[in-house]
């Protein structure tokens, strides 16, 4: 499904009888069931009037412009909705990582579409802001990967709602070196803790 050279990581569909020669192989240093993302879900933005963005834009002039923001989180599901009602505008989605029918459990269903929901945010918050876009499915390598790729394609501030149940506690996962590496690259990284 995925490879990752860089993180050493590989995403593939196998038959179970296949793990026992897979697990043989030199190159293999471990088998896991594949991580699934648990989304951080917003449903409403108040976020506008509690953080002020409203008065900053109308007192100081700020409206994001000029600023690139990056969206890690699940889909871009239902972005053409959103657009079409004018909440949304232009959004540079990353090539191949739209997350669009890439959801569980069948893959093929759309996904709750919370990436599009941070968008809308985010185009509230700062109307003046580019809007990217990458999924953060596919497990901790893919979401690694896409972090890297937003910044890549000149994201500021990138922000995540997206967490799995493997990152490591007491060390650096993929996840956080990429998120060291932005950062260190001069990006601003928000990640959502929780409703």
């Amino acid at each position: 499904v995925h490879s990752f050279p860089e993180s050493a990581a590989l995403r593939a569909w196998l038959p179970l009888e296949a793990l026992e020669t897979l697990a043989g192989l030199a190159d293999v240093r471990a088998i896991r069931r594949a991580a699934e993302p648990m989304h951080r879900k917003l449903t409403t933005s108040q976020g506008d009037v509690a953080h002020r963005a409203n008065l900053a834009r109308s007192t100081l002039g700020i409206d994001g412009s000029g600023v690139k923001v990056g969206v890690a989180s699940d889909s871009v599901d239902f972005l053409s909705t959103v657009q079409a009602t004018g909440d949304v505008g232009p959004v540079t989605v990353l090539p191949g990582l739209s997350g669009v029918n890439t959801c569980p459990p069948t893959g093929t269903a759309p996904c709750a579409g919370e990436g599009t929901a941070l968008l809308e945010i985010v185009s509230d918050l700062a109307p003046g802001a580019s809007l990217f876009f990458a999924t953060a499915n596919g497990g901790d390598a893919a979401m690694a990967a896409s972090i890297q790729a937003l910044r890549a394609a000149g994201c500021d501030i990138i922000f995540d709602d997206t967490g799995y149940f493997d990152e490591p506690v007491f060390q650096d996962g993929v996840i956080a070196q990429a998120v060291n590496a932005v950062t260190a690259d001069g990006a601003v990284y928000v990640s959502a803790a929780g409703n």
